[in-house]
């Protein structure tokens, strides 16, 4: 039985399963934790679907590359787990000898979002890598590392856009401030979504990243958009592109949405 840990210190949670071994994502988490004196934990969920599935005798899958049915193996995701723990380890030991921050990996069964959520304080970030079947994310922007942080020149502001949604809540409000953190990072811009109505969220945003409420890296752009639900919002991020979409956890539909379907990183605060 998984249990919150106290919230004693900040630790960014990233969320990995046999599907998803997003090493992209955790560099990313392990550079926003060396910014924030944070401690990273990678988490890798055994998906008790596919575990009870590979007890079938009759199970079968599809070759992603061929389109062809095969019996399926077991034998064959139980290696798949081993190689990516291994991968995972090996790039956290990497990134924590690098960043000088510290770093753990353990193993769970579940499934993957209530698992992981499970498993993090009311302060924690949760991070949720892109499918591995997903194409692989913009590196038009910087590289994030030691040396940047350290004031060392970085290129101009490019590439695809980290996202975030804004309700007038403020869960929603410290979601965006993260992903102006995050873009700040990577020196790329930064979406924002609001409903169309009413018009005052917008001035409120407007207001927030006025007075600094919300640190802004340049540029930022407020986006309206009706009707305000995750598939419509999901719509927009794939036609202007998404780099990471970091949401508040309150905002379950959408999380819901973006775990099955996204092309991207989700981040929650």
């Amino acid at each position: 039985m998984n249990s919150k840990p106290p919230a004693s210190r900040l630790r960014i949670v990233v969320a990995f399963d046999v599907c998803r071994r997003d090493l992209d994502s955790l560099e990313l988490a392990a550079v926003l934790a060396a910014r924030r004196g944070a401690e990273i934990d990678a988490v890798f969920v055994e998906e008790l679907n596919l575990l009870n599935s590979a007890e079938l005798p009759f199970t079968r899958e599809v070759d992603r590359l061929f389109g062809t049915e095969r019996a399926f193996d077991p034998l064959r995701v139980s290696r798949a787990q081993r190689i990516g723990l291994s991968q995972i380890r090996q790039e956290l030991g990497r990134l924590a000898e690098q960043l000088k921050v510290r770093g753990s990996v353990r193993t769970l069964r579940g499934h993957l979002v209530p698992t992981a959520l499970a498993c993090v304080s009311d302060i924690d970030v949760l991070v949720i890598g892109r499918r591995r079947d997903r194409p692989a994310p913009d590196r038009a922007g910087a590289r994030l590392s030691v040396t940047r942080r350290s004031g060392t020149s970085a290129p101009a502001m490019q590439g695809e856009a980290v996202w975030s949604v804004f309700d007038g809540t403020a869960a929603s409000l410290s979601a965006v401030a993260v992903a102006a953190e995050v873009a700040a990072c990577e020196k790329r811009p930064l979406c924002v979504a609001v409903p169309r109505s009413p018009p005052e969220l917008t001035q409120e945003l407007q207001r927030s990243l006025a007075s600094g409420q919300v640190p802004q890296p340049a540029p930022t752009r407020i986006i309206e958009i009706q009707p305000f639900e995750p598939f419509a919002l999901l719509r927009r991020l794939r036609q202007s592109g998404c780099r990471m979409l970091v949401l508040p956890r309150t905002e379950r539909s959408l999380i819901e949405a973006t775990t099955d379907s996204a092309d991207w990183p989700l981040m929650l605060v």
